[in-house]
Parts: C-alpha cells; structure tokens; sequence
C-alpha cells in the first residue's frame, strides 16, 4: 500500500570508513520497490555514499541520493527531510541506533557517535502514520528497539550496545544486507 518509500542506510565503523552490510542490501531493495511502481528516495550518510551510489550504478538504477544534512540540529534536519520527502514508508538497513546513553555503538561497544551521522532521528521523528521498517544483524541498529528486553539478557556488551530505537517492522539476519535480499 505504501507509495512513497524513503530508504536509509549509513553506518561508520571507523572515522571514514563506511559499513558495508546495509548499501547493497538497500539499492536491492529500492529496485524492487521501483519496479513495483512506488517512488523511492535514498538518504544516506557521506560516507556510505560511495558505496550507495556504486551499488545502484551496479544495478542501472537512478540515484536519487539524498545526503543527511549538517550544520543544523539533527532532530530539525530530520523533520524538513521527512517533510520534503513525504514518505509513506521509511526502511532503515544498517543504520546506527542510539543505545540507552544517548551513543552510538559498534557491535564490541566501542562508542562511536562521533563519526555517525544521527539517521535515526529520522525514524524518531517520523510523523504516526509513516511506517517504519528496521533491517538490521547485531542489535545495535536503528529497529532493534524492539527486541531490547531480549538483548539485555545476552550480557554486558549486548546491554552496552543495544539500541533504544524501535520500528513498525523489524527484520533481523545473519547480515543486514541479507535481511534486505529477504524482504525482496
């Protein structure tokens, strides 16, 4: 039912060095819906850009990129996004979720907010009748929200990274892009 689908990927591991389970997974995704007739817009960070733009030049598919903007509070950034963008539906394929503290962390709980950009404030903001769908593989994306009672009982590096940020849908896998070729 959905026509307008905004999808979202983006997750630095590093300082400039991008996740790569999420873009492939996501222009997959994008050409399916494209070919189902809905319109389908990317945002992504700067640095899973390359990385987006690749996979969907890979694919002979348009880009359409749209790049999470700095400079402004990320929580307004997010609202004029989603303004701009009217979606119907919002996909986010491993993409950062905040834990309890407020950061990011990777999968060892490393702390790493300071080279991700806040995507999830996208699905925080998003307006109630948005639907919202989270891919994601180790507990620490956006959507695994919802299985948090279930992750704090895997220890102390599963309670440090777990992500507070819950979804409509959530879909987990061995890897986030493979959770994306399922749901194709």
């Amino acid at each position: 039912r959905g026509t307008r689908v905004s999808l979202v990927t983006g997750f630095a591991v590093a300082p400039g060095l991008a996740e790569t389970a999420g873009p492939p997974g996501t222009a997959l995704l994008g050409r399916a819906l494209r070919r189902l007739g809905k319109s389908v817009s990317y945002v992504a960070d700067r640095v899973a850009l390359p990385l987006l733009e690749a996979a969907l030049k890979t694919l002979g598919e348009p880009a359409g990129l749209i790049v999470f903007p700095d400079g402004e509070p990320a929580p307004v950034a997010a609202q004029r996004l989603l303004v701009s963008l009217a979606p119907t539906h919002l996909v986010a394929v491993e993409t950062p979720g905040r834990g309890q503290d407020g950061d990011y962390r990777s999968a060892r709980g490393r702390a790493i907010a300071s080279w991700n950009t806040p995507l999830d404030e996208l699905v925080i903001h998003r307006p109630p009748r948005v639907v919202s769908v989270g891919i994601g593989d180790g507990g620490n994306e956006i959507g695994m929200g919802n299985v948090r009672p279930r992750l704090l009982r895997l220890g102390p590096r599963a309670r440090k990274i777990a992500s507070v940020v819950t979804v409509d849908h959530l879909v987990v896998a061995g890897t986030a892009n493979w959770g994306a070729y399922g749901v194709v």
